[in-house]
């Protein structure tokens, strides 16, 4: 059988002393869950699972004498009796094997036959336990790619059949990094965040007002205890899940109140009494805001207004998904030139884990998958905060 199959260090294909014959990989396990459907039709959904699988090579192993064969033998043993170890394969002219992560194994058993006894080589099969996935070379996605938050990437250039843990990097290149949103959604049928001046308000004394500190340079301002509403966006085609609302708000004196609801009733709000623009997070809300019939809206609608004398002022709204993966690192009086989010789910704030101020993690990402990127600085003074962003992965594969 012609290509490279290495068990640790071991070439279980030299030509040599060892020959495989054929192999088995198998296949990740899946189960078929049942779920019960109104219409009286049962819909069924294939489960992945973290189980193992198996993997069988079935070897020729040779030698000049009993002894030799016997040491060579041995050889084998060792690596299956190692704790963890890898199993990679590649067909000729394959530019990149995938590797396999090998559970300690069970010793393999070898016929001792006349041919073992006679001829000093020996038939067997290897019987080797894996975890359920094959692994390629890691995939740079992203290189330092330069952008400005909140922002989108594309994720459908990733290669595997299954979602893969996600490095990602964000490095800022003007001003540092104070409160970071990293959220995956399957598509991008939503908006993910709104300026304020662009959305239609009502109630209130508001109006659009110039401020190089704003996204797009402009801000919506409400001078009134009196809350002004505005629909941010018709949910009833979101992808049903949970999403974060966020403001980049600030008042200009006492204290002012953000807020979103549905129907003119405000369900959550937090009230802030920073002067500067500074990114703010209530409480995750679950979308679409109301179930309603087709054709019907099923708007969520965000408020602002200041409680006191002052001007209560909104940048923009952004909703960052939570249900298809979610972490986000927010410090309260310090900020970071470079945070990662590594395969683990730990986050490195400018090269130490920085585990008091990130939630959630690790991110798994997948083809179809979109990730949404809010970042702000520590003194609200870059409308639009210029990141690089990297993202590396390891992709799987079901063979």
């Amino acid at each position: 059988m012609a290509g490279t199959t290495l068990l640790g260090s071991v070439n279980l294909n030299d030509g040599a002393t060892y020959e495989v014959r054929y192999i088995e990989v198998g296949a990740p396990v899946t189960r078929w869950e049942e779920r019960r459907c109104l219409h009286g039709v049962n819909r069924q959904a294939q489960v992945r699972t973290g189980e193992l699988r198996e993997i069988k090579i079935g070897m020729t192993t040779r030698a000049a004498s009993a002894d030799a064969l016997r040491t060579a033998l041995n050889t084998i043993r060792a690596e299956c009796a190692k704790a963890a170890n890898t199993l990679s394969l590649s067909h000729d002219g394959e530019a990149s094997a995938l590797s396999y992560a090998l559970m300690r194994q069970g010793q393999p058993s070898v016929p001792w036959t006349e041919l073992y006894e006679l001829e000093h080589e020996a038939d067997y099969e290897l019987v080797l336990t894996a975890e359920p996935f094959a692994y390629g070379s890691e995939v740079t996605l992203f290189s330092a790619s330069a952008g400005t938050c909140p922002r989108v990437l594309d994720l459908s250039g990733m290669l595997g059949d299954y979602p893969a843990p996600l490095e990602i990097t964000i490095a800022a290149t003007v001003e540092d990094i104070a409160s970071l949103y990293l959220g995956l959604v399957p598509d991008l049928s939503f908006d993910h965040y709104n300026e304020g001046e662009g959305l239609t308000w009502a109630g209130g004394s508001n109006s659009d007002v110039a401020d190089a500190a704003a996204h797009g340079g402009y801000k919506e301002r409400n001078t009134s205890s009196t809350p002004a509403v505005a629909t941010y966006a018709d949910t009833a085609g979101y992808e049903r899940g949970t999403y974060l609302p966020l403001f980049r708000a600030k008042t200009s004196a006492n204290s002012a109140r953000v807020g979103w609801g549905y129907g003119g009733s405000e369900y959550d709000y937090l009230v802030l009494s920073d002067t500067y623009f500074k990114t703010y997070a209530l409480k995750p809300v679950a979308l679409p805001i109301v179930k309603t019939r087709p054709g019907t809206a099923a708007n969520l609608q965000a408020r602002i207004q200041q409680n006191v004398s002052g001007n209560a002022d909104l940048d923009w709204v952004g909703l960052c998904p939570v249900s298809w993966g979610f972490a986000s690192w927010v410090h309260p009086s310090s900020d970071a030139t470079t945070l990662i989010l590594g395969y683990d789910g730990t986050l490195y704030a400018d090269g130490v884990a920085s585990t008091e101020y990130k939630t959630g993690g690790p991110l798994y990402g997948y083809k179809t998958d979109r990730l949404c990127i809010f970042a702000d600085d520590a003194n609200g003074t870059e409308d639009a905060l210029p990141c690089n962003v990297t993202i590396k992965y390891v992709p799987r594969y079901a063979q």
